[in-house]
């Protein structure tokens, strides 16, 4: 095959031009892969930072939990204390004789005031079953965000190795594109 001196001068210059093209090119691809990267570690990073603030929240919720049933068992105490001095009044009201009208209504209030008490116990111990089940659910929910964060974990690791194998797919191009 005779090529002009013309010919290959065109020939040269077209190819000078397709290197250079793809050297930029390459240039361009590296810049987007180096962004991308960036991008992906910053929003892994930040859902690590997430994950860490939303289990420091439930760590706290579990300690306020844990205050409030400490709080709620101590109230249930003294009303059980409360109580039972309601009984002993109650029990010192009747000894006393039944001829003493007054006396007879400060019994019946005293009752009344026992059997609310009672009603009040109730409720302190219902209330206390449904914080201690709070906290049981707050140990779960504490749980499945450590799991969350274990997830991230693992896309970053995949992150990493998609990574990779874009720089190792790149390499054979380089090969074959001269650069100058």
């Amino acid at each position: 095959m005779n090529l002009t001196r013309q010919q290959l001068e065109n020939l040269y210059t077209h190819m000078d031009e397709v290197a250079k093209n793809s050297v930029t090119a390459e240039k361009l691809a590296q810049k987007s892969i180096s962004g991308t990267n960036r991008v992906i570690y910053i929003f892994t990073g930040l859902g690590a930072i997430f994950v860490i603030l939303i289990l420091s929240y439930f760590l706290l919720l579990n300690r306020a939990i844990s205050h409030s049933i400490d709080s709620m068992s101590e109230i249930n105490n003294q009303v059980g204390e409360l109580q039972q001095t309601m009984h002993r009044i109650t029990s010192s009201i009747a000894n006393m004789g039944g001829n003493v009208e007054y006396l007879q209504q400060v019994s019946g209030s005293v009752n009344r005031i026992s059997q609310k008490t009672e009603q009040i116990n109730t409720y302190m111990k219902q209330l206390e079953q449904q914080t201690l089940k709070l906290g049981t659910d707050a140990g779960s929910i504490r749980y499945h965000t450590a799991n969350i964060g274990l997830n991230f974990s693992h896309i970053n690791q995949s992150v990493r190795n998609i990574s990779y194998s874009v720089k190792q797919a790149v390499k054979p191009i380089k090969q074959f594109i001269p650069l100058p």
